[in-house]
């Protein structure tokens, strides 16, 4: 009984900068083809580091409608192997985005694929923005809050989006 093969493997090993290189090739391409929606502004880094850029979205619908919020993106190297990781720059009142900016989507958790891009992500922030996800938050408290007094609820998204301290935190003004 044979327990292991004396003979090399045959299979070509990916070299960390090969990776690095379809990583690149595949981001470039990403981003020359993002929808042109006119609520979108891709923000490259200021040392043109292609791997970390952010996106600021205007909210066209929802609760946050008319707010404007930046969202860092940082992709590994070996993407699309590993998801990117995104983060609100901006603190903002959201059952789904916590204090610290993280973004809770599926896309980016148990829902990811490699297939997916970078339209992909941004639709999930939009998504997220225009129809919160009150079964899976980040923020449990607002969550909630939505669920036993709507009305405080939607009080506290505008006085957030306004620049106001909401429950003891400052929150970035959002609108104009």
């Amino acid at each position: 009984m044979l327990l292991f093969s004396t003979t090399k493997s045959t299979q070509k090993k990916t070299s960390p900068s090969r990776i690095s290189i379809l990583a690149e090739k595949r981001l470039k391409s990403e981003i020359e083809s993002l929808d042109p929606l006119p609520n979108i502004l891709f923000i490259p880094s200021p040392d043109n580091d292609l791997f970390s850029f952010t996106i600021a979205i205007t909210a066209e619908e929802g609760y946050w409608k008319g707010g404007t919020y930046s969202f860092q993106f940082n992709f590994p190297p070996n993407y699309p192997f590993k998801a990117p990781k995104m983060k609100c720059v901006e603190k903002i009142y959201h059952p789904n985005i916590d204090s610290e900016g993280h973004v809770c989507v599926s896309v980016l958790r148990e829902d990811y694929s490699p297939v997916l891009s970078l339209n992909h992500f941004i639709q999930s922030l939009l998504f997220i923005l225009y129809t919160p996800n009150m079964e899976d938050p980040l923020e449990d408290h607002i969550a909630i809050l939505y669920q036993s007094n709507y009305d405080q609820f939607v009080r506290n998204v505008k006085a957030s989006m306004r620049g106001r301290v909401v429950n003891g935190v400052a929150y970035t003004r959002a609108v104009p």
